[in-house]
């Protein structure tokens, strides 16, 4: 599959990965970080590896903010627990017994 996506070397898995299933699996989590970087995809990912007791130091949620000489201004953890979208009131209104995630 990587080969029809990608060109070059660059498709090939390196030997290294893709013998050990671990590797393999963090390989292909890291694509999938550059892959999904600007769609709703990633945020799911985010969401279920952070409950996942193999993978979920996988990824440190560190934010940097950058100021406008690109310099780093400050950082931030994002916890787990943020990863919870609120339903909304309307949600909650049409839906008998509905919780808000907090």
């Amino acid at each position: 599959m990587r080969k029809k996506r990608i060109s070059g070397t660059a498709a090939a898995v390196p030997s290294a990965v893709a013998s050990n299933q671990q590797a393999l699996v963090r390989f292909i989590l890291d694509e999938r970080i550059r892959e999904f970087a600007i769609t709703g995809l990633r945020w799911l990912d985010m969401r279920r590896l952070s409950q996942d007791p193999v993978y979920k130091d996988h990824v440190i949620y560190t934010h940097k903010i950058y100021g406008e000489n690109g310099e780093e201004v400050s950082t931030y953890s994002l916890k787990p627990e943020r990863f919870a979208l609120k339903f909304g009131e309307r949600m909650l209104n049409e839906s008998n017994g509905l919780e808000e995630n907090n």
